[in-house]
């Protein structure tokens, strides 16, 4: 207690160590540092109470602190050490000025790896000209580049292992992984455009091995799978052939048969039993291999040696799968010298990775045109997309010990649950080597590890213990707006001015259009960090946001509020912690109690108001009543022109002069139907149209009679008119039927004709009374008289349907012209749709 000890660099080369005693110097002593006479201290970390870290323009050192010893963990020359900072006990993160910043491990006294930054589209090491770095105790590295500003990242955040990356100095082609396998040994085989890497169980390159990315290497042609057998014998197929190691310390020798061109070998994989290999080609179709044999014979599968087959997979229940011509999915079992076809399912898209189910009745197809799902059903099996992941672009498949799918893609990896349809979408944030990964470059080589391939090195992890470690987000307010604009006042009861620390609002009614911006303040991956926003006693739940960190909310009316904003890190977990604020918003002068005792005056004066204009609005409908007895009383006397009567009594009395007594009573007997129809519609407003129809069908029946069948007559409906609901005013049309008879048809020679038509236009009834009579040029001057009566009646009965619905109603005449003479004449009457 009370003891200080203080460790300042006293000269470029020496550290000053000073020892406090309750403020007292108790001790002093200098350090030197034994190395180049050019070496200069950069930074410092205290290791523990006796030891100190210490960064150099050349290496990293632990000093004592006693003086005894100073030991060189590390040399970084040309670079400088120009940070440390402590991740845990036994690891470091040294930061360089041109080299990087690495993590170090102090018990193996080594870099295991460096920090990456993607640039350009690609995954590199983070080489900037560094000159502070820190490390925050939730994991964020915050780190200032001169002259570029300050970058950030979160060391929880990577969930993934990397290897063989372009930092290595495996160049581009030797970091274009198309295959791994793994012998008895433990070793890693992987197959990558730059020749072949063995790795160790911890994915670090083995030494002894570099021939095979010289001239040991595979030679010639595009790498694309690579397989290792029960003997230990790998084998690696390309698009000039097939090649076997036999032994690792051999040369890769091209496997030949006569007659086959050995092009174009795609796939190797073991068959049920273990002893033969099943080899595709583009070329030559499938053969078998025996790599027991002494000499390497290839055989020739009868029925299977058409080429392009770029897919072959053997599943644990013994099936053996193979995409034929990227056409066909077939299904197969080995006799043991043959494969006998069980299943063919039609697939036109590239397949690039397969996996039973346990149960093996069902398939899983990865391709680049999605997921799919086949189920293997006893009569026909049954193909089904799966449509999170309809048209992605896979590139490989791996199934899991829970059931869940992992997909290499062009766009990162994913893990698909099927239970429960949860899709999870991994990047470079996550540790990967960068987005694209290749074609049937996935592998488990042992029991809780799985490897897939890529353009800039592989990814590998154990998929059960996968867990997220990124902190959780911590949403806060960063900005309030009022009415859109900053606020003009405080409005809060308390001095706090800055948005993340104001609580509470109170709000004047002219301020009260609220727009809030926020974030997550998590700094592993700020763009994939999702929001959501709730305003309680406005919201009834929540309102995702998605990656949007603005919410506004106008015209709020008087109240009290509480806004919510919650915020998820980057890999979708929400915090559960939301930022809260406080609101209230004052009334409007409108909805205080002295406005209210006004408006209960007003509505006194205006229910007087109102009391007056209905006095005078029935005295206005009892007027309207009288107009309209007087206009029916007018139609009464309309209905049937006295013509007509007279010269029905007449025709009545001819029939009987010739004694034609069955003409006069079928005559008398229609007159009498029709004069009883006139009676029964006379007391109604309105009718429908059928029974318009009905009266008018009767009156030129009898008309017809009379004039021995001198005119013709029909009616026309449209299709979307219904005339048993559709109504119109009483007998409108049959003035003018009338009127088409006596002074349209009478003279005119040759056969007359009359059309009746009811249809809908614009919403309203349209109802047309045409004839092909002498027209109105040539009518006598009595029916001149009783068409005029007719119309200014109409034209009442019009005026006062209009006033009465609100909707117009209109009459129009036409005259019909032929060649300039004319050919009759046309009514249209305009109702209101009743």
């Amino acid at each position: 207690a009370g003891h200080l000890r203080l460790l300042v660099p006293d000269n470029p080369a020496a550290l000053l160590v000073v020892d406090l005693v309750q403020g007292q110097v108790r001790g002093r002593r200098t350090l030197a540092l034994a190395g180049p006479s050019d070496e200069s201290i950069r930074t410092l970390l205290v290791e523990s109470d006796s030891t100190v870290l210490v960064g150099t323009s050349r290496r990293l050192l632990r000093c004592h602190t006693n003086g005894s010893v100073t030991e060189t963990l590390a040399w970084f020359a040309p670079a400088k050490v120009v940070a440390l900072q402590a991740v845990d006990e036994h690891t470091l993160l040294v930061a360089t000025d041109t080299a990087g910043i690495f993590f170090f491990d102090k018990r193996g006294k080594k870099a295991t790896g460096t920090l990456q930054w993607k640039s350009g589209g690609t995954v590199r090491p983070f080489r900037r000209p560094i000159e502070r770095m820190t490390l925050t105790p939730d994991g964020t590295v915050w780190v200032s580049v001169q002259g570029e500003g300050v970058y950030f990242t979160n060391l929880r955040k990577p969930k993934f292992r990397t290897a063989l990356q372009p930092r290595n100095g495996t160049g581009m082609g030797g970091s274009f992984v198309r295959g791994l396998c793994r012998d008895s040994r433990g070793r890693m085989w992987v197959l990558t455009r730059g020749g072949v890497w063995v790795l160790n169980a911890d994915f670090e390159p083995l030494p002894g091995f570099d021939a095979y990315r010289g001239a040991g290497r595979p030679p010639g042609g595009e790498p694309l799978d690579i397989h290792c057998d029960d003997q230990d014998q790998i084998w690696v197929c390309t698009n000039a052939g097939l090649f076997c190691l036999r032994d690792s310390g051999g040369r890769f020798e091209r496997v030949s048969a006569p007659g086959l061109r050995m092009e174009g070998v795609s796939r190797v994989a073991p068959l049920p039993g273990g002893r033969h290999l099943l080899v595709a080609s583009f070329a030559d179709g499938l053969f078998v291999v025996d790599p027991q044999a002494a000499e390497f014979r290839r055989r020739s599968l009868p029925g299977w040696d058409s080429g392009g087959y770029s897919m072959t997979y053997t599943a644990p229940s013994g099936r053996v799968w193979l995409h034929h011509q990227q056409t066909r999915l077939l299904g197969c079992r080995w006799t043991g010298s043959t494969l006998q076809e069980e299943w063919e399912v039609p697939f036109g898209s590239l397949i690039t990775g397969l996996a039973e189910s346990p149960g093996g009745d069902s398939l899983w197809i990865a391709s680049d045109a999605g997921l799919h799902l086949l189920l293997l059903q006893p009569d026909t099996p049954r193909l089904q997309p799966v449509p999170q992941l309809a048209h992605a672009g896979l590139a490989g498949l791996l199934l899991d010990a829970a059931g869940r799918l992992w997909l290499s893609s062009n766009k990162g990896l994913w893990r698909y649950d099927p239970p429960s349809g949860e899709l999870l979408q991994y990047d470079e944030a996550d540790g990967l080597q960068g987005l694209e990964f290749n074609f049937w470059a996935a592998e488990a080589p042992f029991p809780g590890c799985f490897v897939f391939g890529g353009v800039s090195g592989l990814n590998f992890f154990n998929p059960l213990e996968l867990e997220a470690r990124t902190p959780p987000a911590r949403p806060v307010i960063t900005s309030i707006l009022l009415n859109d604009v900053l606020p003009p006042g405080p409005f809060t009861r308390t001095e706090a001015t800055a948005p993340s620390a104001i609580r509470a609002l109170h709000l004047p009614y002219r301020y009260n259009t609220l727009s809030v911006h926020f974030a997550a303040l998590e700094f592993s991956q700020p763009a994939a960090c999702r929001f959501r926003y709730r305003m309680e006693g406005l919201d009834e739940d929540w309102v995702e946001a998605g990656t949007h960190n603005f919410a506004r909310y106008p015209n709020l009316r008087e109240g009290r509020y509480r806004f919510l904003v919650d915020a998820t890190n980057s890999d979708g977990r929400w915090s559960g912690r939301p930022a809260v604020l406080e609101l209230s918003v004052a009334p409007p002068w409108w909805r205080t109690p002295l406005f209210y005792l006004g408006c209960l005056l007003l509505v006194g004066t205006l229910a007087y108001g109102a009391y007056r204009i209905r006095i005078a609005q029935i005295r206005k409908e009892a007027a309207f009543k009288l107009r309209q007895a007087e206009t029916q009383t007018a139609i009464l006397r309309l209905q049937m022109n006295p013509h007509f009567l007279f010269n029905s009594m007449n025709s009545i009395n001819s029939y009987l002069l010739k004694k034609d007594v069955a003409t006069a009573s079928d005559y008398l007997g229609r007159f009498a139907r029709l004069m009883r129809k006139i009676l029964k519609f006379a007391a109604k407003d309105y009718i429908s149209v059928s029974e318009e129809i009905e009266i008018l069908e009767e009156y030129l029946r009898t008309e017809m009679m009379r004039f021995e069948k001198k005119f013709e007559f029909e009616f026309d409906l449209d299709e979307n008119l219904d005339p048993d609901e559709v109504l119109l005013p009483t007998m409108l049309l049959q003035p003018f039927v009338e009127n088409a008879v006596w002074h349209g048809l009478t003279r005119k020679e040759g056969m007359g004709r009359i059309r009746i038509r009811f249809g809908i236009d614009n919403g309203q009834l349209v109802c047309e009374v045409e004839d092909n009579g002498v027209g109105r040029a040539r009518a006598q001057a009595g029916g001149k008289k009783h068409e005029s009566r007719a119309l200014d009646i109409t034209r009442s009965r019009l005026q006062l349907l209009e006033e009465r619905h609100g909707k117009p109603a209109e009459l129009q005449i036409e005259d019909l012209m032929k060649d300039g003479q004319p050919a009759g004449t046309r009514v249209r009457v305009r109702l209101p749709l009743l």
